[in-house]
C-alpha cells in the first residue's frame, strides 16, 4: 500500500478524534452545579504530606494526583455514593466510601501506612477498569519508576527479567513459556502504552526502546492468556506501560549514569586495549498553563558493548500534553521518537571467539532503526455510572540497513494504526458492563514482505458482579476479524495468491474469571481464558537471506491459539511477628498451531513459519515477601514449568524448567543496599540442525546471576538527589542468551538522579 493511503487513513482517524472530543466536551457547558471531595494525604507514622500519590474513585473516570503540597481535588460528582482508594509506592493502599448529597464539598484525608510488601496499586489493564491488585483474578506483577530508578535499569527488557515466570531470550518476551527464541518475529505478548496496543505492523514483535524508562510510572503485567479483552497477541500475557502523568507545578529532571564492561577472564575474548562503556542520559521538564499541562523529555545512550562491532547509540524524544476540558472531560496526547544505530551480526564466530561476529563480517555495516509512536486519548464522564475512553495510536517503524555495497535487501517500513471506543456502565450497584470495539490496520513497505495489508476488526464485553458476599465474578467475550493481503505494484490484490489464504478468519476468545475473600487477609483467585495471535505480514511474506540462512513465504499459516487455566492463593501472614505475604498459582496452559520457524530439510538452511507445534505447558510459581526488621526485607518467588511439544512428545525448545529471582535489601538512614540473584535452568532442547551453521551452538549453561545496588538519597536539600553506585553480573558469570550469543558480562555503573 503507497505511503499516501496509509497517511490519509491516519489524518482520518485522528480528525474523528478531535471532532469527537470537541462534540463531547462541548455537552458539559450547560451542566449544573456539582460536588467535590477534596483532601490530603499523609504518612501515618511522621504525618508528612505524601505528593504525587493517585487517589482514584472506583469504578468511574474519576481520578487525580495529590500535588506537592498533598493536595487533592475531584470535582463534577453527581449526587451517590463513592469508593475512593488512594495508592502510592512504599505505602498501603487506603478505601474510604463517600456520600455527596446536594452537590456538597467533602474534606477526606487520607493516611497512608509505610510497606513495603503490602502494596495494592490500582490497575487499568487486567480488566480494562480500574481495580486494585487483590480483587484481580489473575496473576498480576508490577514494576514501579521506583524499582526502575534504583535499579539502573536503561530498557524496558532489562526490567522485566526480574519479574518472576518471565524469561527473556534476547528480544522475546517469555511469560510461563509461552514463548522461545524467533528473533525479529510476533510477540506472544500484547505490549500497551497507557492502553493502546504499540507491537510492530510487519514482524508483529516489540520494541523495547520505544518509550523511554525515563517516563515511565509503572510497567504491569497480566500473566496468562488475554485475548479476550486485547485480542491477537495476548496470548501468553499482556505488558502495559503506563508513563507518568504531567505535574501541575513546573520542574526540571535529570537522570545520568555512566559505566564500564570489565574484561572478560579469557584472555582470547579480549578485543580491545580499554574498557568499553555504556552512558545515558535523561533530561525533562513538565510545564503547566492555563489550558494545559505537560511534559517534555530528550534521552541519549551510548553503549559500546562487551562484544566487538557491537556498538549502539540511541536517541529519544517524548512529550505528553494533558488537556482539562471539563471536570468530565480529560484529553491527553502522547508522541515519542526513537532512533537506534547500531553494527549488526546473529551469531558469534564460536566458543573460542565469543566476543568477535563470524569471520568475513564486514565492520563497516551498520543497521538504523527509527520508531514513531503518536496516541491520543479521551475519556468522558457521562455521570457518576458510566463513562466512555476513546483511544487512537499510530506507530510507525522503519529499519535501514546501511552496508558497504550501498545495497538495502533488509530495508522495510510499517505503519500499525489502532482505534478502540470503550464504554462502563455501572448498570446496578457493583454491576459492571464494559463493552467496545477496536480496529487495527497494519501497512507495510518493504524488500523482504513487498507490499500488504492487514487489518484486525474486533468487538469485545464483559460484566463485573460483586454483589455476592466476598465473591468478584467476571465474564467476557471477544469476536476478532483478520484478513491479510498482499499487493502488487498497483495496490491491487495479487492474483498469484489462493483464495484460502485470502479468506477471512474469525476468532472467538471467552473468559471467566472469580476472586473470593476467605478473610480480610486471603484471597483466592481462579480463571479461564482463551488466547490467540494472527500470523504476522513477516511470518507469511518473509523472503530474505541472512547471516547463512533463508527464509521462505507461507501464505497458509493460521493463527495460534491458547486455553489457559490459573488457581491461585494471596495470603498476608505473620510468622513469630514477621509480616509476611505469600502469594501461590497454579497453572495449565494448551498451545495449539505455534507457528515456528522450521528447517525445510536437513541438508538445507532454508527456514519457513510454520504451524508445526502442539503445546502443554503447566506448573507452578510461589512468591514470597517478608520483612525480618523494621528495614529489612526479602523477596524470593519460584517457578516450575513442564514445556511439552505434544507433537513430538518431547521437552518444547528453548524454555527453561526452572526459574529463581531473589532480592534482599537493607535501609539505614538515607541509604539502602540491594542484592539480586537470578537462576534459570538450562533449557533441554533446542534446534540441532542449528549446529550446521553457528559453531559450539550448544554451548549452554545454567544461568546463576548476582546484582548489586548502593543507593543514597539525599533528601534534606531543596533539590533531592539520588545516588546509586550499581554492579551488574557482579561474579562475571558466563552464559548464552540465545545460540551462539554471550550474554553481557559484568557491567559497573554509576548514576545520578534529581528533582527540581
Amino acid at each position: 500500500m503507497k505511503a499516501c493511503k496509509g497517511k490519509s487513513l491516519i489524518a482520518v482517524f485522528f480528525l474523528f478524534f478531535l471532532a469527537f472530543s470537541i462534540f463531547l466536551s462541548s455537552s458539559t457547558l450547560f451542566a449544573q452545579k456539582f460536588g467535590t471531595v477534596y483532601g490530603k494525604c499523609y504518612d501515618a507514622q511522621t504525618n508528612s504530606l505524601l505528593q504525587f500519590a493517585t487517589v482514584r474513585i472506583l469504578n468511574s473516570g474519576f481520578g487525580t494526583f495529590t500535588n506537592k503540597e498533598g493536595e487533592f481535588k475531584i470535582s463534577g460528582l453527581p449526587d451517590g455514593e463513592y469508593s475512593l482508594l488512594a495508592s502510592i509506592v512504599g505505602y498501603e493502599s487506603q478505601k474510604q466510601t463517600i456520600q455527596i448529597k446536594n452537590q456538597n464539598s467533602i474534606k477526606v484525608d487520607f493516611h497512608l501506612k509505610e510497606s513495603s510488601l503490602f502494596t495494592s496499586d490500582v490497575l487499568v489493564s487486567a480488566n480494562k477498569t480500574l481495580q486494585a491488585v487483590q480483587d484481580v483474578p489473575v496473576s498480576i506483577s508490577l514494576i514501579s519508576s521506583h524499582q526502575l530508578k534504583n535499579k539502573n535499569i536503561s530498557k524496558i527488557d532489562e526490567a522485566l527479567q526480574y519479574v518472576s515466570g518471565i524469561v527473556m531470550n534476547d528480544d522475546q518476551v517469555s511469560i510461563r513459556g509461552s514463548s522461545g527464541v524467533a528473533i525479529g518475529v510476533g510477540s506472544r505478548v500484547a505490549l500497551l502504552v497507557d492502553g493502546v496496543s504499540i507491537l510492530a505492523g510487519d514482524q508483529g514483535d516489540i520494541k523495547f526502546d520505544v518509550i523511554p524508562v525515563f517516563n515511565i510510572e509503572r510497567i504491569e503485567i497480566v500473566k496468562g492468556a488475554g485475548s479476550a479483552l486485547y485480542g491477537s497477541s495476548a496470548l501468553g500475557g499482556v505488558i502495559n506501560i503506563i508513563t507518568k502523568e504531567p505535574e501541575e507545578n513546573l520542574g526540571i529532571s535529570l537522570r545520568a549514569s555512566s559505566g564500564v564492561y570489565t574484561k572478560p577472564t579469557h584472555n582470547q575474548w579480549i578485543y580491545r586495549n580499554g574498557l568499553s562503556t555504556h552512558s545515558t542520559a535523561q533530561a525533562g521538564l513538565t510545564f503547566k498553563n492555563n489550558i494545559f499541562k505537560g511534559i517534555l523529555s530528550l534521552g541519549y545512550q551510548n553503549d559500546e558493548s562487551y562484544r566487538q562491532f557491537d556498538k549502539s547509540e540511541k536517541f529519544n524524544l517524548f512529550s505528553k500534553i494533558a488537556f482539562d476540558l471539563s471536570e468530565w472531560t480529560k484529553l491527553s496526547f502522547l508522541t515519542n521518537y526513537a532512533t537506534d544505530n547500531k553494527n549488526d551480526w546473529v551469531y558469534w564466530n564460536s566458543l573460542d571467539s565469543a566476543t568477535r561476529p563470524p569471520t568475513g563480517t564486514n565492520l563497516s555495516d551498520e543497521l538504523r532503526s527509527n520508531k514513531f509512536f503518536l496516541s491520543g486519548t479521551l475519556k468522558q464522564i457521562i455521570d457518576n455510572f458510566q463513562f466512555i475512553d476513546l483511544k487512537i495510536g499510530w506507530f510507525s517503524t522503519s529499519l535501514e540497513p546501511k552496508l558497504f555495497d550501498n545495497s538495502n535487501p533488509r530495508q522495510t517500513s510499517a505503519n500499525s494504526i489502532h482505534t478502540e471506543i470503550q464504554y462502563c456502565y455501572n448498570v446496578f450497584e457493583k454491576t459492571n458492563f464494559t463493552f467496545g470495539v477496536d480496529n487495527t490496520i497494519n501497512i507495510v513497505d518493504s524488500k523482504i514482505y513487498e507490499n500488504a495489508y492487514q487489518t484486525i476488526f474486533a468487538g469485545f464485553a464483559q460484566l463485573e458482579y460483586s454483589k455476592i458476599k466476598d465473591f468478584i465474578l467476571s465474564a467476557g467475550a471477544r469476536f476478532d476479524l483478520e484478513k491479510t493481503s498482499l499487493l502488487d505494484d498497483k495496490n491491487t490484490l495479487n492474483s498469484e495468491i489462493s483464495n484460502d489464504a485470502m479468506k477471512t478468519k474469525l476468532q472467538f476468545s471467552p473468559k471467566f474469571g472469580a476472586s473470593y475473600a476467605l478473610a480480610d487477609d486471603s484471597k483466592l483467585r481462579f480463571s479461564l481464558g482463551t488466547g490467540f495471535r494472527s500470523a504476522t505480514i513477516g511470518e507469511r511474506f518473509a523472503t530474505i537471506q541472512y547471516s547463512g540462512f533463508s527464509v521462505v513465504p507461507n501464505l497458509d499459516l493460521k493463527p495460534e491459539r491458547s486455553l489457559s487455566i490459573e488457581l491461585g492463593v494471596n495470603q498476608r501472614f505473620s510468622l513469630l511477628g514477621i509480616p509476611a505475604v505469600f502469594d501461590l498459582s497454579l497453572f495449565h496452559n494448551d498451545f495449539y498451531d505455534l507457528i515456528e520457524p522450521t528447517f525445510l530439510s536437513d541438508a538445507s538452511a532454508n527456514i519457513q513459519f510454520q504451524n508445526i507445534v502442539r503445546a502443554r505447558v503447566r506448573g507452578a510459581e510461589l512468591d514470597l515477601k517478608l520483612m525480618l526488621l523494621k528495614n529489612l526485607g526479602i523477596e524470593s518467588s519460584l517457578s516450575a514449568i513442564d514445556p511439552i511439544d505434544k507433537e513430538k512428545n518431547e521437552a518444547l525448545k528453548y524454555r527453561s524448567n526452572w526459574t529463581c529471582y531473589n532480592r534482599i535489601f537493607y535501609k539505614f538512614w538515607d541509604f539502602e543496599i540491594q542484592a539480586d540473584y537470578r537462576f534459570l535452568s538450562r533449557a533441554k532442547n533446542i534446534d540441532d540442525l542449528l549446529g550446521s551453521y553457528i559453531k559450539d551452538y550448544d554451548a549452554r549453561v545454567n544461568v546463576n546471576l548476582v546484582d548489586l545496588h548502593l543507593i543514597y538519597n539525599y533528601q534534606s536539600s531543596a533539590i533531592p538527589l539520588t545516588f546509586s553506585l550499581n554492579c551488574f553480573n557482579l561474579l562475571n558469570y558466563y552464559y548464552t542468551k540465545t545460540p551462539g550469543n554471550l550474554a553481557p558480562t559484568r557491567f559497573v555503573s554509576f548514576q545520578l538522579d534529581c528533582k527540581f
